[in-house]
């Protein structure tokens, strides 16, 4: 019997997650009737499996483990897609928060070798709490919300993916990098601003830059 190699296995791998992540998108992209806001979603579907693939082959120079090139690519296309929708329609949807969650897990044996868990959930806890803190204090100095409720599970999702050490990197630049998008796009200080992009490019920023760094 003649044995898969082990980049097969991980190409075969990474296109699970891409199909996976795109059908994901579709899912949640479809659920508006209105065929004009539904073709720029479907375009986003296309985008986001470019983005998908990626990811994977970032992992795939990292480690040629199959868990984490799933993960990989599931992630970067629920990332892609959760970011647009916020940007979009102004919600996150849990399905790609709970993928993305879902990812990490199986992409912590690769990330943290060493304490595996303990980083990973104490990270997706801190994103949680971290962020819920910063919403809960806004709402009593302001008395309105200021944080979208999905973005707290997109929060914990990504602090489960950097683990407990850099969550408060990552969310730092995701906060910089929403402030530049709202001083860029003259944005006043009653309209919204989509939170998930800067949600997303700060964890994955932290993520990349301390890969790069190690």
């Amino acid at each position: 019997m003649i044995e898969a190699s082990p980049s097969l296995w991980t190409l075969t791998a990474g296109l699970a997650g891409t199909g996976l992540g795109a059908a994901l998108n579709a899912r949640v992209f479809s659920a508006s009737p209105d065929l004009a806001r539904l073709r720029p979603r479907l375009i986003a579907c296309a985008i986001g499996v470019l983005i998908s693939a990626l990811a994977w082959l970032a992992a795939i120079q990292l480690s040629e483990a199959r868990g984490l090139a799933f993960a990989a690519s599931l992630a970067g296309a629920s990332a892609f897609g959760a970011a647009l929708s916020d940007w979009l329609d102004g919600e996150v949807s849990d399905w790609h928060s709970a993928a993305i969650f879902v990812s990490a897990l199986i992409a912590a044996p690769s990330l943290h070798p060493v304490l595996t868990w303990p980083l990973t959930l104490v990270g997706a806890i801190l994103g949680f709490a971290v962020l819920w803190l910063a919403g809960w204090l806004y709402h009593r100095s302001r008395g309105e919300r200021g944080i979208g409720q999905g973005d707290y599970g997109l929060a914990a999702a990504g602090g489960a993916w950097v683990g407990a050490g850099l969550v408060g990197p990552a969310l730092l630049i995701a906060v910089a990098a929403t402030a530049l998008t709202a001083w860029i796009r003259r944005v006043g200080a009653r309209e919204r601003i989509a939170f998930a992009p800067g949600l997303v490019a700060g964890f994955a920023g932290a993520l990349i830059i301390e890969r790069v760094l190690r």
